[in-house]
């Protein structure tokens, strides 16, 4: 009995000796937890060469921010943390850029909220229109950055159009592209649904070259959709030389030749003397000069046509009647070629004689809506 009492208590005693000791192990050997280091700051491989010498595993998420390119903005999980080891410690490294502040377009008009998002260093995303019976056709409802505020300036900016109570129609308004870049324009016009046929440079010097002058049909006017409209850009005007201005010298009439002896800068004698004429050779009548005062310059008779211009117009669509007047303005001077009560959608075709340069221009209700220029 004494003999098993005492084998009892010697195992009881293993026991506890090996359950210590396993414990300590655990606590002071074997622990797989770790302290969850400080990387805010660092550069992205600082930061993974400090999480993988405390036995962790670095993945990096790269993000916009103002900070500069390649900067530890935060960590998940925060510092002092304790995790196993080998687990993930998530790294948000700045991808840098520089950020600017979005400018509110809502309840703008679409084609105004492009051109001011445009300004502000923006360019614009996807477009989606919706019907609206709260909003005007065209006004911008909601924008994706919203503002205010910061972001990066490649973002693209979202927009909600409204398309009116009625939803999507037929036709579309063309919007207002006066002063706008042609590169612009064309990004309005496509955002839309309108699309652009051509463009006609015409010579100003009031806009910068390749500003929007007008386009036709003109703005406000409702077309259908994907109708393409013609752009009417500026172009520097042309510096031409005065007509008035004489390009060659007549010798006065009358005026006697000096002699072989005498130079251009020697001046005439008071009294003249008579030149040695060789015998048998009859002595010539000498003239005095004559010095003829310039009198008016003749204007020269009207110019022969000597080239045709081809005018090509088609008036765009009318909701009233308006006036209808084509010029061309030539050497010839300005003539009216045609003036009559303008039909909606008239085309218009012309042959006309014309010299030396011309200007062809079309006018609806006394407003240009078309030039042309022929040399």
């Amino acid at each position: 009995m004494n003999r098993l009492f005492r084998w009892g208590i010697v195992i009881a005693l293993f026991v506890l000796i090996a359950s210590g000791l396993m414990a300590v192990r655990i606590i002071f050997v074997d622990n797989n937890e770790v302290d969850v280091p400080a990387i805010v700051g660092l550069s992205a491989v600082e930061a993974t060469n400090r999480l993988q010498n405390s036995g962790l595993t670095a993945r990096i998420d790269l993000i916009d921010s103002d900070q500069p390119e390649g900067v530890v903005i935060s960590q998940t999980p925060g510092v002092g943390n304790k995790i196993e080891k080998g687990k993930i410690v998530v790294v948000r490294v700045s991808r840098g850029g520089t950020q600017l502040r979005i400018p509110d377009v809502r309840g703008m008009e679409f084609a105004a909220a492009v051109k001011t998002l445009d300004t502000a260093g923006f360019k614009i995303g996807t477009v989606l229109r919706v019907t609206d019976p709260l909003k005007a056709s065209g006004t911008v409802i909601a924008q994706n950055p919203a503002s205010p505020s910061m972001v990066l300036s490649d973002r693209m900016v979202e927009l909600l159009v409204s398309e009116g109570a009625s939803g999507r129609t037929e036709m579309v308004q063309i919007p207002d592209l006066k002063g706008q870049s042609e590169k612009l324009a064309r990004q309005i016009l496509e955002q839309s649904s309108l699309s652009v046929s051509r463009t006609i440079v015409v010579e100003s010097n009031q806009v910068p070259a390749g500003t929007v002058l007008r386009t036709q049909p003109i703005a406000g006017s409702r077309v259908p959709h994907g109708n393409a409209i013609i752009l009417y850009l500026a172009k520097e005007t042309d510096v031409v030389p005065s007509p008035l201005t004489p390009e060659v010298s007549h010798r006065p009439p009358n005026v006697i030749q000096t002699t072989p002896a005498e130079t251009p800068s020697q001046e005439r004698s008071e009294t003249p003397t008579a030149p040695v004429t060789p015998p048998g050779v009859p002595q010539p009548v000498i003239e005095q000069p004559v010095v003829e005062t310039p009198t008016q310059p003749v204007t020269p008779p009207p110019a022969t046509p000597t080239k045709t211009a081809k005018i090509r117009f088609q008036v765009p669509p009318l909701t009233r009647p308006l006036h209808f007047k084509i010029t061309i303005d030539d050497d010839r001077g300005t003539r009216v070629l045609r003036e009559q009560q303008a039909r909606g959608g008239e085309y218009v075709t012309m042959d006309i004689g014309y010299s030396g340069s011309a200007t062809v221009t079309v006018l609806l209700d006394g407003e240009t809506v078309w030039q042309e220029k022929y040399r």
